[in-house]
């Protein structure tokens, strides 16, 4: 270890960087720092310096949620700062030097092109470049990219300002950084086929990527179109590449482009991912993809996706909007709730500032919905339902859990709590994909029975998706048709059984502005669902769901949901197996009737002003003591001017005059007119009511 002091961070600087680190997207966790040139652990001989956990899990207990990072980090304000890899195909590529790294990148680079523009942070002994993947690749991805390069995929890197162990400060590179919003770039094809472990046979880092992807439609046809031209052919092979390029599809068509030529003979990867990178270079060829599908055509293609099946003739007779449906006025038809007249049962947006604590506050308030709760929880409805849970972050929800218990605000058994309320690791997929378990989630559904009506309703059970991001794979959440046919097919094709997505708000805005908000991504996603609700801060750090203002279809009786937190503390175990004190945070959430948020909002406001009234006579109060210490200490044949007074008091000089008079006013201080003037300046000067019977002399006597 170098010999000079290492650096020490102000905790402020380290909390909010990992604050911030959380809100563009990643995980967060404390690590052990330096002290001097001592790891935090204590052991002078620790194989890994300022860089191992002090949660007790490591990166699995990795966190967005800003009460728990809060709380991490006012334990360990000196905690270095982690952030969880692999979430949503984020990768790390760490280069360390002393084991020749950077020789083994250069040569990397050489040979197949540079890296896109990054995220780059330069560490004590090298550099970690962040990069982005497909998700599902992440289970295949290798521990080394070669000698002296390590990937992390599904543990942590260590990152800005923390300290290397040997003194140096890790940073982002200018206009790389993560801390100001830049964004791990697409992996290159060649790097990402480096990355991945082959299924089943070895093959060489320049052979083209061989994981299934889902196309666009149009890159789908592009691909058939292919199949019917000759690679060999270097005026087509050239004209293909310039039409796929032409679609700005990025990647994703160079890797048509590379499927259809690995059967040339004359393949090479790094040629044609220098004639793909010349393609940017020279705009104006006039090649498009329907110059591709015009070749194609000419040599008898016949593009499927053209080929239309014919839907019935519609006629007077079968036309759909003939349809008059038989109602009855007195014969309404009731609906089904989640929450009775709060949260009805189809597919609700819940959307949420990132980092808010939406996991928080969700997982207590499902609990009610499976009535594992008091039974006089106002909370809880008529229709008890299972829960499944489909979590970025399980044992965040099982700390939930485990924090509700220890408060006693689950009354249930563990083997009830584990059968009705289920918990899913999330896996991001397309919604045809999510809806195929649709068979398992019905043998989930629950028969409720009135016992003075005898009337039965069987209840599916509510599926939660957190989040988003996490769960449904969208080629791009700003497509309003995309995301249409998403929720129109979770709606149609899962059997009625109700879901609620967890998406992030699209931009800060104040509580005020609820009925201004968006969640992030197309129109659709609240346009399409039956019911959106946001969450928002407190002022006092609490959370409020409001359902009047969102859109939703019946009438509400509540304005919303205040959410209380509520910190509890266990005995536990850290990574070694050592006891230590676990602390867990969940939020109890308080339906606010309807009507009942504005009284609230009153009473804060009212509780404001009177603790700043109580402080602003506190404060008067211990100004009059600061008066009243002047004057009683005076000697005899002493006083004070106004000015004096005021001076000595400190503070606002005005506020202090209206102080003197108001006492004057009320006899606890005597102005008077002296006898004699210590200077001509002055007219009246100021003593406690007990010198009334002193002679005031002239200054020369002392005064």
């Amino acid at each position: 270890m170098s010999s000079e002091a290492v650096i020490q961070i102000h905790p402020k600087l380290l909390l909010d960087a990992a604050l911030k680190y959380a809100e563009r997207g990643f995980r967060v966790l404390p690590l052990h720092g330096m002290r001097g040139a001592i790891c935090s652990c204590g052991d002078k001989d620790c194989r890994s310096p300022g860089k191992h956990p002090l949660t007790a899990h490591g990166a699995t207990e990795a966190s967005r949620d800003e009460m728990t990072l809060r709380g991490w980090w006012s334990k360990w304000p000196q905690a270095n700062i982690g952030l969880a890899m692999g979430d949503a195909g984020c990768v790390a590529l760490d280069i360390d030097t002393r084991n020749n790294g950077h020789l083994t990148w250069e040569s990397i680079i050489r040979e197949n092109g540079d890296l896109p523009e990054t995220p780059t942070q330069r560490t004590g002994n090298g550099a970690h470049y962040l990069v982005h993947i497909d998700p599902e690749l992440i289970p295949r991805v290798r521990g080394k990219l070669g000698p002296g390069i390590d990937i992390k995929a599904n543990g942590y890197i260590v990152a800005e300002p923390s300290i290397h162990h040997t003194g140096r400060r890790y940073a982002w590179d200018d206009g790389l950084d993560v801390l100001q919003g830049f964004t791990p770039a697409r992996a290159p094809v060649w790097l990402e086929r480096m990355l991945v472990e082959p299924l089943g046979e070895k093959i060489s880092p320049n052979s083209p990527n061989l994981h299934t992807i889902t196309l666009p439609q149009q890159l789908t046809e592009a691909a058939d179109a292919l199949s019917h031209l000759n690679a060999e052919d270097y005026e087509q092979w050239i004209e293909a590449g310039m039409a796929l390029h032409a679609t700005g599809l990025g990647d994703v068509a160079y890797q048509v482009w590379v499927d259809w030529s690995v059967g040339s003979t004359k393949f090479d990867h790094k040629t044609q991912r220098a004639k793909w990178l010349s393609f940017g270079r020279n705009r104006q060829t006039g090649v498009t993809i329907k110059t591709l599908f015009s070749r194609a055509q000419s040599v008898g293609w016949i593009n499927p996706m053209s080929i239309k099946t014919h839907a019935p003739e519609i006629t007077a007779e079968n036309h759909p909007l003939a349809n008059f449906l038989p109602y009855a006025l007195n014969d309404l038809e009731p609906d089904e709730f989640i929450f009775d007249d709060v949260l009805i049962a189809g597919v609700t947006l819940l959307a949420g500032f990132t980092g808010i604590g939406k996991t928080t506050a969700l997982v207590p308030l499902m609990t009610r919905a499976a009535h594992l709760c008091d039974p006089s929880d106002p909370l809880r409805p008529i229709l008890r339902r299972k829960v499944v849970y489909v979590s970025e972050d399980p044992k965040q929800v099982i700390r939930v859990l485990t924090s509700m218990r220890l408060s006693g605000e689950l009354t249930a058994n563990d083997a009830e709590i584990s059968e009705w309320f289920k918990i899913v690791p999330a896996r991001r997929m397309d919604a045809a994909s999510i809806v195929k378990v649709r068979q398992t989630y019905e043998t989930l559904t629950h028969r409720n029975t009135d016992s003075k009506t005898g009337v039965s309703h069987d209840t599916m059970p509510i599926v939660v998706f957190d989040t988003s991001n996490a769960t449904i794979d969208l080629e791009n959440e700003s497509d309003n048709s995309e995301v249409g046919k998403c929720i129109s097919t979770l709606k149609s094709e899962f059997g009625g059984i109700p879901i609620i997505i967890v998406a992030h708000l699209a931009k800060t805005l104040k509580k005020a502005d609820i009925s201004d908000m968006t969640s992030r991504g197309a129109g659709a996603w609240e346009g399409d669902v039956n019911q959106v609700l946001y969450m928002t801060k407190e002022d006092d750090g609490g959370r409020w769901l409001d359902v009047l203002q969102a859109k939703h279809r019946f009438v509400t009786r509540a304005d919303g949901i205040l959410f209380h937190a509520v910190p509890t503390e266990t005995d536990g175990l850290d990574i070694l197996g050592r006891a230590k004190t676990i602390s867990l945070l969940h939020c109890q959430p308080e339906m606010v009737e309807k009507g009942g948020r504005d009284i609230i909002q009153q009473a804060a406001k009212q509780a404001k002003e009177a603790e700043r009234e109580a402080i602003g006579v506190m404060m008067r109060s211990e100004r009059k003591k600061r008066v009243v210490a002047i004057l009683v200490g005076l000697g005899a044949n002493q006083y004070k001017t106004k000015n004096e007074l005021c001076d000595e008091m400190g503070g606002k000089k005005s506020l202090n005059m209206d102080l003197v008079d108001d006492m004057v006013k009320g006899f606890e201080i005597e102005e008077f007119k002296p006898i004699v003037k210590r200077f001509r300046q002055h007219t009246t000067g100021y003593r406690m009511p007990t010198n009334l019977a002193q002679n005031y002399q002239n200054a020369k006597d002392g005064c």
